[in-house]
């Protein structure tokens, strides 16, 4: 099998105060939280199926599955029945859509791991529009579909997913967490491991001799200020016969 091969671009993006890192990591947990939650209400009965695994962000170093694998995981189950899914979330800004598909990105390990891999669903937040879409039956189409993909950086395959496939869901989202999002997607920011491209200035540490200087230099400044104002009283009293007093 052979796939066409990306190259990946390699760049860092300006630090924005705005949006600090702990801010972009609390928003996106947000988001992937809140965009499961609603995935999980509209797909299965809620009095029927529960979570057996809480809904679990996945981070680069997660087991048994990780970031490279999906955003999120959970365990559904009907006290008979245990469906393992796997959540790929996208922002609309990086969902391509062409023609009647809509190409998308999974795990490669989809090929490797077969019928032992989790389902998949693939939920794009379109915060832009307010609404969500979903598709989870990927699973009996993935095989098909990944063969003729175009392989990534990282281990991911682009695949074209036919557009009937995805079920709309309305869906509001904090407006703080979307501008936050939607700066995270516009960069390509990425936060983690060797494609890490986002970093929070270091900050200056000032030794003991540098404290010294800084405090001389105010206190020249102080007193070149005292000493400025001293002259413009001299400059009226010889003027106007002011009197200064202090």
């Amino acid at each position: 099998m052979e796939f066409k091969i990306n190259k990946p671009r390699e760049k860092i993006v300006k630090y924005n105060p705005a949006f600090p890192i702990g801010e972009i990591e609390r928003a996106n947990t947000a988001l992937e939280r809140a965009s499961a939650i609603a995935w999980r209400r509209e797909t299965h009965t809620t009095d029927v199926w529960r979570e057996k695994v809480d809904i679990t962000q996945l981070t680069i170093d997660s087991e048994p599955f990780n970031q490279l694998d999906g955003d999120v995981y959970t365990v559904l189950s009907n006290g008979k029945t245990e469906y393992p899914f796997l959540l790929e979330i996208k922002h609309q800004l990086s969902f391509e859509p062409k023609g009647d598909f809509y190409e998308i990105v999974v795990s490669e390990k989809w090929l490797d791991r077969g019928k032992d891999y989790p389902r998949l669903g693939y939920i794009v937040g379109l915060p832009l529009e307010d609404c969500l879409y979903y598709c989870h039956s990927l699973k009996s189409k993935i095989n098909s579909m990944i063969a003729k993909g175009t392989k990534l950086p990282g281990g991911g395959v682009k695949i074209k997913v036919d557009k009937t496939l995805f079920h709309k869901i309305d869906k509001t989202w904090s407006r703080k967490d979307v501008a936050t999002w939607e700066f995270r997607t516009r960069n390509s920011i990425m936060l983690y491991g060797k494609k890490q491209n986002y970093f929070e200035p270091e900050q200056v540490v000032v030794g003991p001799i540098d404290k010294l200087i800084m405090a001389k230099k105010i206190a020249i400044g102080e007193l070149q200020k005292e000493l400025a104002e001293l002259h413009e009283y001299k400059r009226l009293d010889e003027k106007y016969g002011v009197k200064f007093i202090g």
